[in-house]
């Protein structure tokens, strides 16, 4: 993921089937895993601290009907992740062009607790950001896990729970 402000969003998604059915999403990683979510995901969002990341409409070409989606540009980089105190058992680390060297799950380690973040996210006032150090991370407050939750649309997020560690 590029989580760097980009000039352009795109208006518009394109796809070459005769006739396409959209299974309805909350969010859904397309492209070079972009961020695509649903109009009352976006609503959800908006009501939240997402810093200068940006919501943009954008509508899927020839299918869904014209329903509008968003495109969802996660910016905001906060270095909460805590790799020595995570389940280091379950992550391999990785190189990254851009982030440098990064750490990512394991294949299957998809679970709670696995990650350790500092108190420093849990008393953060931002409720959505990418932290650097783990590979495609998207990290929410627990505010937002608790309205997305409540709204039906969690399951599409694959919400891990984080360790919070209180002595760094």
């Amino acid at each position: 993921l590029n989580f760097t402000s980009i000039g352009q969003v795109p208006i518009r998604l394109h796809h070459n089937a005769e006739q396409m059915v959209i299974k309805p999403f909350s969010l859904c990683r397309i492209l070079d895993s972009f961020l695509i979510i649903s109009e009352s995901c976006a609503n959800v969002l908006m009501k939240h601290n997402i810093g200068s990341s940006v919501i943009h409409p954008v509508r899927f070409q020839n299918g869904d009907s014209g329903k509008l989606y968003y495109f969802l540009n996660i910016t905001e980089c906060r270095k909460y992740m805590n790799k020595e105190k995570s389940d280091t058992a379950n992550l391999v680390t990785v190189k990254s062009v851009t982030e440098g060297s990064q750490v990512d799950l394991k294949p299957f380690a998809h679970k709670d607790r696995v990650i350790a973040v500092s108190v420093r996210a849990e008393i953060s006032e931002l409720d959505l950001w990418h932290d650097p150090g783990l590979r495609y991370s998207i990290f929410m407050s627990d505010r937002l896990r608790k309205e997305l939750e409540l709204k039906g649309l969690s399951a599409d997020w694959e919400i891990r729970e984080c360790r919070v560690i209180t002595s760094e």
